[in-house]
């Protein structure tokens, strides 16, 4: 039998929390440039963008708190959707004909859940739900998506346009085990002797992942920053730069 082991032994070392400073810092200055944001609203764009980079900035400070209470499964599952919106906000901010394209990505996710609603074995249940659609619901969005001729769009088409492939094929691919709990991504969960033996199950704070972790957000967080100078042209390419500079100190390439 298996038995739960408290790991608070696992804690923070001097370099980890050393970090923190810097980690702070991106946010500080992240929180100041969403308040600076002044958008046109009738620009697809700066609309998207505006609500987008929110999004990863909201993303980013919960991961920063997730991370730091040690609980890496939470903060990279938090990643990858912070990437996710990162991916759109930086092809928006490229070519604002992505704007469009995101909105009407919508209108695919509504006709799924209708269709799916329609699924529901209880009868009562499935009443119930398909009450919040009009009468016309699907037929109409069925003919708006037709001349529209909206397709789906996957992410990797999206992190395509923002120019960033490579975070697509290693980070956010990586990160996919977090998301649907692979078998891989759970034996986290357990602690294993030298003879890969599984000899217990972790309760506690774990910070293994910790550098990783805090490196992806932080570079999600640096594009997302980038794409607003290129957007609302305010300045925060210097601020990235010296940031930059910093993580790789922080936490130095092996």
């Amino acid at each position: 039998m298996l038995k739960t082991t408290n790991v608070e032994m696992i804690n923070m070392n001097e370099e980890q929390l050393k970090s923190f400073d810097l980690l702070h810092n991106i946010d500080e200055f992240s929180s100041e440039v969403l308040m600076k944001l002044s958008v046109n609203k009738s620009s697809y764009q700066e609309l998207t963008a505006s609500a987008l980079y929110q999004r990863c900035y909201s993303f980013y400070k919960t991961i920063f708190l997730t991370v730091h209470q040690g609980f890496p499964s939470s903060a990279k599952v938090l990643l990858r959707s912070a990437m996710e919106s990162m991916f759109w906000l930086v092809a928006i901010s490229y070519d604002e004909s992505w704007a469009e394209k995101y909105v009407f990505q919508d209108e695919l996710a509504r006709l799924k859940s209708y269709n799916k609603a329609k699924l529901i074995t209880n009868d009562d249940l499935r009443k119930e739900v398909l009450k919040s659609f009009p009468n016309d619901f699907s037929d109409t969005l069925k003919q708006k998506i037709k001349e529209k001729s909206i397709q789906r769009i996957s992410i990797e088409q999206v992190a395509k346009a923002s120019k960033i492939t490579d975070w697509y094929h290693t980070g956010y691919s990586v990160l996919s085990s977090s998301i649907h709990s692979s078998s891989r991504d759970i034996e986290s969960n357990f602690i294993v002797n030298d003879d890969k033996d599984i000899v217990g199950i972790k309760v506690g704070p774990d910070f293994t992942d910790y550098d990783s972790i805090c490196i992806g957000a932080c570079e999600t967080m640096f594009h997302s920053l980038l794409a607003v100078e290129r957007t609302f042209h305010i300045p925060t390419a210097e601020f990235v730069g010296n940031s930059m500079d910093a993580m790789d100190i922080v936490f130095p390439k092996s």
